[in-house]
């Protein structure tokens, strides 16, 4: 469905404002165009690699969650970017 949005999008050049879960310093800024929400479906993370000290996650994911996974690793991501 986003690959058919954003070829839509180009084709009728519309600007598309995606939006993941809102929790950097300016709030998640919100410009012209349709804004499209990736939080629903895109709350996915890889496993934990440990050993590299890295984890992938999708835009959906907050900080909350993000250091709920890095916890039992002994690993967090100590920028909180909404304070």
């Amino acid at each position: 469905d986003v690959a058919a949005l954003v070829r839509w999008a180009a084709a009728s050049g519309t600007a598309l404002v995606p939006r993941g879960a809102g929790t950097g310093m300016p709030g998640g800024n919100v410009g012209p165009g349709i804004a499209v929400d990736l939080v629903s479906h895109f709350r996915w993370t890889d496993p934990v690699d440990e050993a590299a000290r890295r984890v992938r996650i999708g835009p959906g994911i907050t900080l909350a969650a993000l250091n709920a996974l890095a916890a039992p690793h002994g690993l967090h991501f100590p920028v909180d970017p909404s304070s």
